[in-house]
């Protein structure tokens, strides 16, 4: 029998799951959508069900691809958070979950602060994490409060479908090694109705009995706790030293640096970011766009109808070339869903500025990839203010493979950028190997398994020089439409 490890993803937007050698080559990949509900303004939830459904589906045709020689020594499990799953003594979700596209719990964020500081933040963004999001959901659906019987977060929801147990790890909604008690007290609950909070490395339990006959795995195989999905994604891109970064741009827009020690509470609230435990006592720090790709697929959406769905995304890069450095002088702000970090607000807010009769939707589309591409710089310059170089940087993520909105991204950030060929996946995968004695480090598990095989994108100082000048304008185009909300909301109080 021939050892193999498998990563099994839940993202925003699809659930993954692949097969790899024990030196990184994926072998099988499967994948199955899942669907958001954006009809509520403001919010953005997913059903559980359709979790379980996704899940079960790629395990599934996994499975069925592999050779009898294969012998699945460990499944390691991202997710997507922070999001909140409360279920009954039967282990039904009782309603759906706010993932962390939702920005309708903020108002209890704040109150959060006020209330307990700013110990409990963590993973997502400050006023919209997992607590915030607890407590509006106990409000949001009071019916339900009486058949609580247990909470999970996502991850440990996932878990406990495939293992029977109930436990998680610290980079997912805890976003800290423990629960903080503060928190839990002010929602009125205890510790016990959580789950357990085990390091990422560890077995979460073997999979069960009932998921091995609907999926032909073998029931049993180590289950490891695992990453976020975006910490798995740095793991697979091989960002493990403290001073390393990363940007992702896939869903969100975000931007990653590694630390040796977890931020101060208050110091993330003011600017937007999270923190959560890394591998290896180390810590992961950063900020969002709130959103990047489903930007990309808003426009596409509202303005490539014309287009046979499988050329639109191909057209619109296409016609993004052709508009050139600086967009014909359109500007994006890409608040869909509120600014995103340094200072990030809830309301939506998006706006293209300096548009004219001439301007093509190709201009616009070449705006988005910029103006996405300032919001992240807004990051990178923090960290570098922070001390950090932040230069040599991976890109991962389904848009770092666009070859024009990395090289957009590398020009207006002024980084060396080099597209991760793996991504969650074999985070994910690598996380598995760890758990259950393969690799003996996170070095280890990388020199084995993560390959630079994409050269380093090409730079363009011209296009640098004047990003740097039009990011100027970016900074006080924003500022100025701040200045024009606060205006308009108090003419309307």
């Amino acid at each position: 029998m021939r050892p193999v490890i498998m990563g099994l993803d839940l993202g925003t937007t699809l659930c993954k799951c692949a097969v790899y050698s024990l030196d990184g080559k994926q072998l099988i990949v499967a994948s199955r959508p899942v669907e958001t509900d954006h009809s509520i303004p403001n919010g953005a939830q997913q059903q559980p069900g359709d979790w379980i459904s996704a899940i079960t589906g790629v395990l599934a045709d996994a499975a069925r691809h592999m050779d009898g020689e294969m012998d699945v020594a460990a499944i390691g499990v991202s997710a997507h958070g922070p999001g909140v799953v409360f279920v009954d003594k039967h282990g039904a979700s009782l309603c759906p979950v706010a993932i962390w596209q939702d920005n309708r719990c903020a108002s209890e964020g704040y109150k959060l602060f006020e209330e307990i500081g700013y110990d409990w933040v963590g993973h997502g963004m400050p006023q919209t994490g997992f607590a915030a999001r607890l407590r509006w959901s106990l409000g949001q659906w009071p019916d339900m409060v009486g058949k609580i019987s247990h909470i999970h977060d996502i991850k440990g929801f996932l878990l406990h479908f495939l293992t029977g147990r109930f436990v998680t790890e610290p980079s997912s909604s805890a976003g800290n090694v423990k629960w903080d008690k503060s928190m839990l007290g002010i929602c009125g609950l205890s510790e016990e109705m959580m789950d357990e909070i085990l390091p990422s490395t560890a077995v979460a339990g073997g999979l069960s009995k009932e998921v091995a006959e609907k999926t032909g795995l073998k029931a049993g195989t180590p289950v490891v706790c695992g990453l976020n999905d975006g910490a798995a994604a740095m793991f697979g891109a091989g960002t493990l030293t403290p001073g390393s970064g990363a940007v992702s741009v896939s869903t969100n827009g975000i931007a990653r640096v590694v630390l040796e020690k977890k931020l101060p509470g208050k110091f993330m609230y003011e600017h937007s970011m999270f923190c959560w435990p890394y591998l290896e006592g180390k810590y992961v720090a950063g900020g969002f766009t709130k959103t990047a790709g489903d930007t990309v697929q808003w426009f596409l959406d509202m303005s490539y109808g014309d287009c046979a769905p499988k050329n639109r995304l191909n057209i619109f890069n296409e016609e993004a070339e052709k508009s050139g450095t600086g967009a014909r002088g359109i500007v994006f702000y890409p608040w869909l869903l509120g600014r995103g970090s340094p200072s990030a607000t809830e309301k939506p807010e998006a706006c293209f500025m300096g548009m004219g009769r001439h301007h093509t939707r190709g201009d616009c589309a070449r705006a988005i990839f910029e103006g996405l591409a300032f919001a992240l710089k807004d990051m990178g310059s923090l960290f570098r203010n922070m001390g950090y170089p932040w230069n040599d940087i991976k890109l991962t993520g389904g848009g770092m493979k666009s070859p024009l909105w990395r090289s957009i991204v590398c020009d207006v950030l002024d980084i060396n950028g080099r597209r991760a060929v793996a991504d969650s996946l074999l985070g994910a995968a690598m996380t598995a190997g760890l758990g259950v004695g393969l690799y003996q480090d996170g070095a280890g598990a990388i020199a084995a398994c993560v390959r630079d095989e994409e050269r380093p994108v090409p730079r363009n100082a011209e296009a640098t020089a004047y990003y740097q000048r039009a990011y100027a304008e970016y900074t006080a185009g924003k500022k100025a439409l701040e200045e024009f909300r606060q205006a308009v909301e108090r003419s309307l109080s």
